[in-house]
């Protein structure tokens, strides 16, 4: 008996059935392979040749796990072929309308005996009352800034139809006459953006600068000349495609000195 070997095959027994435990099932190659070790393991018990010693077997520990990872076999796992489930499908049913029914769904006005109650119209709107402005006698302070305002300044000839404006007594462009306080406070989020990217070139920070110096202003005189000097002339104000806007961007300057 070949106890040296005898001790491999036993090995490989043992860590062949370690990875069937893990896998918990068993393939018929694993099958045929556990058989394999066991009757090499049994010729080797029968085999009356004892050529090992117990003290060469503890030298040969080292060689004996060495080839068991060299000659180890890793374990073929079977494709399982799903198993299809027979469907069974059942005769439908038939089921028979009595005759004390057949009339009810035959006759349409006997199934709409019933119906829904129609819900009650909305509440109507209530109406927005829109306050009268009102106007009030100019006081004798408001009507010198009016004549200092129109006191004719020295201005560029081309940039004059900017401040050409049409007098009109209708309700509406008397609203938009309406004086305001502050520049900023006037322009909405919307129409600052368009004025900025129009007449402004994108420039915001020159646009927050300049309705600062509009403020600090006292006559439209004033505003004028700065806005003939440093933005019309600058941005290119009279021309087709931005005319009309800067001559409603001015009109809404020449509020803040009414």
């Amino acid at each position: 008996m070949n106890l040296k070997e005898s001790k491999i095959i036993l090995s490989k027994i043992n860590l062949l059935f370690e990875n069937l435990l893990v896998d918990n099932k068993v393939s018929s190659i694993e099958r045929d392979l556990m058989l394999s070790y066991v009757r090499q393991f049994y010729d080797e018990i029968l085999n009356d040749n004892v050529t090992s010693t117990v003290s060469n077997i503890v030298q040969v520990d080292d060689e004996i796990e060495e080839e068991e990872i060299t000659t180890f076999v890793p374990p073929v796992v079977e494709k399982v072929e799903p198993v299809q489930e027979k469907v069974t499908y059942k005769k439908p049913v038939i089921i028979k309308i009595p005759d004390s029914l057949k009339d009810y769904t035959s006759n349409p006005e006997t199934n709409n005996q019933y119906q829904a109650p129609t819900p009650p119209p909305p509440p109507a709107p209530e109406p927005v009352v829109v306050p009268e402005p009102v106007y009030t006698q100019p006081t004798a302070t408001q009507e010198a800034t009016n004549v200092n305002n129109a006191v004719h300044v020295n201005i560029d000839p081309k940039f004059a139809e900017l401040f050409e404006f049409n007098n009109s007594n209708d309700v509406s462009d008397k609203l938009s006459a309406m004086p305001i306080d502050d520049l900023k406070k006037s322009i909405g989020l919307n129409e600052k953006i368009l004025t900025i990217n129009d007449l402004y070139d994108g420039d915001h920070r020159l646009f927050d600068k300049s309705l600062d110096i509009l403020n600090s202003f006292s006559t439209f005189n004033e505003a004028k000349v700065y806005i003939a000097e440093n933005l019309a002339a600058k941005f290119d104000w009279t021309s087709p495609m931005k005319v009309k806007k800067a001559k409603i961007f001015i009109k809404l300057i020449k509020r803040r000195y009414n």
